[in-house]
């Protein structure tokens, strides 16, 4: 599956460093909001965290969607162009050097198996993906969140998003045993959570008319929420972007398998050359 390149990729491979500066510009005559870069790939603006760019950007844009590898610039120079030049130099790359041990000189014989290139690869697509979505309109995440229901086995999907909805979003059923569900979505950024408050009136709009009520977030839910929800029996399930993400890797919703190329010796060729 191709690697989705990241700020801490771009901080790993030597091109940006812990601290940097980094100007955000909403527009070419905008005014220019800076930030640091942190060593783990995060964004520090006014005492807050920001994951990718494009959260920061969407942020800054009062959660309108935005480009932030386009809108985020260092030493004068794009993010995208940054991350333009490491997938060049990756694409060229035909072995991955195995990790280095600084506690033991034996380790850096050891190279990574199978199951580790698995591993990694699904923490990046998870990475990726969390990024697209955040980079979604308000309306393109309900829309998303409906699709995710529908290959989920729910049926009569129907996104209904508009004001005075009750903080009702969209509806579905579950046709087989006669459940009329309600969906919520939160389109949040991952340092802020969803709160009991939000869950108690969500759990209120579904006194009439629903059986059910899925809330689904791209953040987290506060442990008072996640308390709630178990010990008082609620009809609210809880969908946290940790494992929307997940699911939607199972399910094949919003990626796909690409095949990679990889180059090898041809020893017939070699084999053949030695013979004549």
């Amino acid at each position: 599956m191709a690697k989705r390149i990241t700020l801490l990729d771009l901080v790993e491979a030597g091109l940006l460093e812990d601290g940097e500066k980094l100007e955000c510009r909403l527009s070419k005559s905008g005014e220019a909001y800076v930030g640091k870069l942190k060593d783990n790939g995060s964004i520090s603006h006014n005492s807050q965290s920001f994951d990718t760019p494009s959260g920061w950007a969407k942020n800054l844009n009062n959660d309108r969607p935005i480009n932030g590898w386009d809108a985020v610039s260092a030493r004068g120079k794009k993010l995208s162009e940054y991350r333009s030049s490491l997938g060049q130099t990756e694409s060229t790359k035909v072995h991955r050097k195995p990790p280095e041990s600084d506690n033991d000189a034996e380790a850096s014989s050891v190279v990574p198996t199978p199951d580790t290139f698995a591993v990694e690869g699904e923490d990046n697509i998870a990475s990726a993906l969390l990024e697209r979505i955040t980079e979604l309109s308000p309306s393109g995440f309900e829309k998303l969140v409906g699709e995710f229901l529908k290959a989920k086995g729910f049926s009569n999907v129907e996104v209904t998003g508009r004001p005075h909805d009750r903080g009702i979003d969209g509806r579905c059923e579950l046709s087989f045993v006669g459940l009329k569900v309600a969906f919520q979505a939160k389109q949040y950024q991952p340092q802020k959570s969803i709160s009991i408050g939000e869950v108690h009136r969500f759990q209120g709009s579904l006194t009439v008319g629903y059986d059910r009520g899925i809330l689904v977030t791209t953040s987290s839910f506060s442990s008072g929420a996640k308390n709630f929800v178990e010990e008082e029996n609620t009809q609210v399930r809880l969908v946290d972007g940790k494992k929307l993400i997940q699911e939607m890797i199972n399910l094949n919703l919003g990626v796909k398998a690409v095949p990679v190329v990889e180059h090898q010796i041809d020893e017939s060729l070699f084999n053949r050359l030695a013979k004549e």
